[in-house]
């Protein structure tokens, strides 16, 4: 019985810091939300970041998708992603012990400019409810991926070697 209790306080307190966790303390998040998937609905009021959806009411998880997959540039990829992080397959993902998914996207934002983000969801278990919540957030990730393409390129070239300048000590690594 100690056992259980001590278990179930452990989680109550990782679920009350898993959002402080994953959003405060994270400066490369560009926009986060949280999402009941038991009850299926994104809360709108809990829209962090970037103001990507200025929407009042909650959406359903699938409604929520359907919104972002507008905003993806390649959208042949488009029933993939509706798929992998529809309200079912978020379900079915924790009932098999996944509890963070991640996938990387170029996105065009409402300025017309793309960014490349990688999304994540965090999926955790209510220990006051036992309903399933979630936490759906993004990271800009265009510096990351702009870097790897140019090294890609570079070594691409057959260069028997490779170096970086650090202007500021003048030093080649």
């Amino acid at each position: 019985v100690g056992a259980d209790v001590t278990k179930r306080k452990e989680h109550e307190r990782n679920y009350a810091h898993l959002y402080d966790t994953l959003i405060d303390d994270n400066p490369d998040i560009i926009a986060s939300i949280k999402v009941n998937i038991t009850h299926d609905y994104c809360d709108m009021k809990s829209n962090r970041g970037i103001a990507v959806y200025d929407i009042e009411k909650n959406l359903t998880i699938n409604e929520f998708m359907e919104m972002f997959c507008d905003r993806l540039v390649n959208q042949k990829i488009r029933g993939e992603v509706l798929e992998r992080f529809s309200k079912e397959a978020l379900l079915k993902s924790y009932q098999e012990g996944e509890s963070v998914l991640s996938s990387d996207f170029l996105v065009r934002r409402k300025d017309g400019d793309t960014l490349w983000i990688r999304g994540f969801v965090n999926l955790i278990e209510n220990p006051y409810t036992s309903e399933l919540e979630g936490i759906l957030y993004a990271n800009d990730i265009t510096a990351s991926k702009m870097r790897s393409a140019i090294i890609e390129h570079i070594m691409g070239e057959r260069y028997d070697y490779g170096a970086t300048i650090d202007v500021e000590d003048e030093s080649l690594r």
